[in-house]
């Protein structure tokens, strides 16, 4: 679509995604030991255990909620979801015309803008 539509196309890259998440919605609390470092950092005993509080890396739920969260945002700035790519999100103009065309793939990002937009 970039391509064919001649959109200047640019990259981008979300630093620690799973990181910005906002609470977990996982149904169950996730509980699990914490690393020597953390439970000297914390004065944890052997016994006691850390709770998860947010989407990690490496957590079955993880992306979909990335997803959630990046489809929430993006949807809140204007952006449609396409119906037959979901990882596809354009916002048009008040004329209906393409003014920006997001494309993601987990925390990658590929932009296309129309070349007569203004770089900012």
């Amino acid at each position: 679509m970039i391509a064919n539509k001649h959109l200047r196309i640019y990259k981008g890259d979300a630093n620690a995604a799973f990181l910005q998440e906002d609470p977990t919605h996982a149904k169950h609390d996730l509980l699990v030991e914490p690393v020597q470092e953390l439970r000297e950092a914390f004065q944890l005993s052997d016994e006691e255990c850390v709770k998860i509080m947010k989407v990690a890396f490496g957590l079955v739920n993880a992306p979909m909620e990335w997803y959630e969260k990046v489809a929430s945002d993006l949807h809140k700035m204007g952006y449609v979801a396409m119906t037959l790519e979901p990882c596809l999100w354009i916002k048009y103009n008040k004329h209906g015309e393409i003014e920006t065309v997001i494309f993601a793939h987990v925390d990658d990002f590929v932009i296309g803008v129309p070349s007569t937009a203004r770089r900012t």
